[in-house]
């Protein structure tokens, strides 16, 4: 089967990248991208080291030529199945190439959508006529959907979890990368994987990591991930005096990323809304403790077992990363129960079987 995947852009920790070269291992897969990005790195080309991909380097001054350039592109490789996964770029697809080609069309819906924008929601909405099949990442995700756009209920919508390469975390138990970020083994590590983002908040954890920090030795706060907030970030960890204590390692390759993880004390996933949140599934396979905001997504994700505070509360995460700071053999239960649920539900392998199922039902 011929499958295409269109993205707005590559990075680092791209999801449809990761699923597309696992794909690829059964099926022929095209990966194209709308706009080049900053984070089209050597880790991602190794990522895609077995995926065909394109850039088409879309800017607001050539999008008619690139247009063309993906009609050209489409019609060549003649896919089955055109999955789009991204606002702009979808909407582009579904409304133009559907005029050119002959293929069945799916999305996937990353995030919960009654939150974001309405030029988002605008653009999503798009084309959404043309759909074949829309995957949602969680039941939360399926939820937000089904009221954002309610005169779309007869349209063909299944939950598909995002999976995590739980062999790949396993494969990236090291603690040889602690010196290069000045940590040693003996530190008392908290931990956040995301985007540099005012969604992701880091903020309160750098705020909760101050309350925390006080009358410890050797606690560090690793913050991995990049965005347009890393300078109000640093401002916030100057203002508390925490420079010594708080590392921002900004973008990193994904096994540099597990193998920091991997070496975590807690991690703490403070997000205002989510679609699903693999960093939190990443935290629960390397058995982390896991510290989260209360929204309804990563309470699912979680099984509705994990430790939740409340969202945007400083005061009240502080309190819960104290009480496994003094009392961790209380909550190993938990985490055992944690990862069982994961390696059940957000294993890579389930992700491509679901996927693997959708596509061949449409197919034939």
């Amino acid at each position: 089967m011929k499958i295409v995947y269109i993205i707005n852009k590559y990075s680092v920790s791209s999801i449809p990248i990761e699923i597309a070269e696992h794909l690829n291992k059964e099926h022929e897969v095209l990966i194209i991208s709308f706009y080049s990005t900053t984070s089209y790195t050597t880790e991602i080309i190794q990522d895609l080291i077995n995926c065909k991909h394109v850039c088409l380097n879309w800017t607001k001054y050539n999008g008619f030529a690139k247009f063309l350039k993906l009609i050209r592109i489409l019609k060549n490789f003649q896919p089955d199945i055109v999955h789009t996964h991204h606002s702009f770029s979808g909407a582009i697809t579904r409304l133009g190439i559907s005029h050119f080609i002959k293929t069945k069309f799916v999305t996937t819906i990353h995030t919960d959508i009654a939150r974001i924008n309405k030029k988002q929601i605008k653009l999503l909405q798009l084309g959404l006529n043309k759909l074949d099949a829309v995957i949602c990442n969680s039941q939360n995700t399926l939820k937000s959907f089904n009221k954002v756009f309610p005169k779309y209920y007869g349209l063909t919508k299944i939950v598909i979890y995002n999976g995590i390469d739980f062999k790949r975390i396993e494969r990236n138990k090291s603690s040889n990368i602690l010196s290069k970020y000045n940590l040693k083994k003996d530190d008392y590590i908290i931990g956040n994987i995301g985007r540099l983002e005012k969604v992701k908040d880091q903020k309160t954890i750098i705020k909760a990591f101050k309350l925390f920090s006080n009358n410890k030795n050797n606690v560090k706060l690793v913050i991995i991930g990049y965005g347009k907030m890393a300078d109000e970030l640093k401002e916030l960890v100057k203002s508390l005096k925490l420079e010594s204590n708080v590392i921002f390692t900004y973008a990193i390759s994904k096994d540099a990323t597990y193998q920091l993880l991997n070496n975590f004390n807690q991690f703490i996933m403070a997000s205002k809304y989510e679609g699903f949140c693999n960093a939190a599934v990443e935290a629960i396979f390397s058995k982390t403790h896991i510290i989260c905001s209360s929204i309804a997504t990563l309470s699912e994700v979680t099984n509705y077992k994990g430790t939740y505070f409340k969202t945007g509360d400083a005061n009240d995460l502080f309190e819960k990363m104290n009480d496994f700071y003094k009392n961790p053999n209380s909550y190993k239960e938990v985490i055992e129960e944690l990862f069982s649920y994961a390696n059940d539900n957000f294993e890579i392998s389930t992700n491509i079987k679901n996927h693997n199922q959708l596509y061949k039902t449409l197919y034939n």
